[in-house]
């Protein structure tokens, strides 16, 4: 009888041992598996937010080029056009989309995108904005700050998002 109860025993315990064993295992794919899902969730929502503001800032970069080479070829002419007026406000229009997109998805964003975002957008208040310049002069600088930002934060969004995955 006490063989009986050993083996017993020495089944018992590697029926627990097996599913201690199974638990711990179950438990660890299961953590693996939802962080996982929240790092490629994290990487949806991040490269979604850097397409919206960086689609945006690209057509108002556009815009911001076709307005300094419209000035290039008649400056006077140019800042009494209707046209002129269109441009500005599809221009206005891109860069406060970009903005809404920027602030709506701000947790998603990296530090570095937010903070190149934000010296473009000083820039243009600072240098672009700046009330000495005369239109023309206006819409270069616009035209090189939107140009060197958007490349910037295409560049910094490129290099997140693939290093993410």
């Amino acid at each position: 009888m006490p063989h009986d109860i050993l083996i017993a025993l020495i089944a018992l315990g590697g029926a627990v041992l097996g599913a201690a064993a199974s638990t711990i295992t179950t438990v660890i794919i299961h953590r693996n598996e939802r962080h996982k899902y929240a790092r490629e969730r994290v990487w949806d929502l991040r490269r979604d937010a850097y397409t919206t503001i960086v689609a945006a800032l690209v057509k108002a970069n556009r815009l911001a080029d076709h307005m300094d080479r419209e000035y290039s070829d008649d400056p006077h002419g140019y800042n009494a056009s209707k046209e002129m007026r269109v441009a500005t406000g599809q221009y206005i229009e891109a860069m406060h989309q970009a903005r809404d997109a920027f602030y709506a998805n701000r947790l998603m964003l990296s530090d570095q995108f937010a903070a190149r975002y934000d010296a473009m957008i000083g820039q243009l208040s600072f240098e672009a904005g700046n009330p000495n310049l005369v239109p023309p002069e206006q819409a270069e600088e616009t035209a090189r700050i939107i140009t060197n930002g958007t490349d910037d934060l295409l560049s910094i969004a490129l290099k997140e998002v693939v290093s993410i995955r």
